[in-house]
């Protein structure tokens, strides 16, 4: 009578089969066969376990990193209102009309604008020199 293995378990040695009083022979080919397959299913459903835990994980991170740049997104934005609205009363109290105020911040609007989007294309430039280099 053959023995079913769970997918925990291993192949009894042949110390085992003496204690159990079994004849010292190896176990049959299709015992191998099922105990092997048993165990690569029991690997492969460690493994989704194992990836699905991971996957969880990663999308936590993601979820907070998105959240976390958005927050500090809205608070430089409300930040930069801030002080344009300051100098825009500023400017008009010092003498200045409104249209030429706001020509001046309008300028600096868009010269800040241009600034950023040259710092991010200097960085995305490097970022993908130091992903896709060939050097190893």
């Amino acid at each position: 009578m053959s023995k079913q293995f769970d997918s925990t378990e291993s192949a009894p040695s042949a110390d085992e089969n003496l204690a159990e009083g079994a004849d010292v022979s190896s176990p049959t080919f299709s015992e191998s066969v099922n105990v092997l397959v048993l165990q690569y299913k029991a690997l492969w459903l460690n493994y989704l376990a194992s990836a699905a835990e991971r996957t969880d994980t990663a999308l936590k991170a993601v979820f907070i990193i998105l959240a976390l740049t958005l927050l500090a997104v809205i608070l430089v934005a409300g930040v930069w209102f801030g002080l344009v609205a300051f100098l825009g009363v500023g400017l008009v109290q010092l003498g200045l009309n409104w249209w030429m105020t706001g020509a001046i911040l309008l300028a600096l609007n868009l010269l800040i604008i241009l600034l950023v989007i040259r710092s991010l294309r200097a960085a995305f430039k490097e970022i993908k020199q130091a992903v896709f280099s060939t050097e190893s």
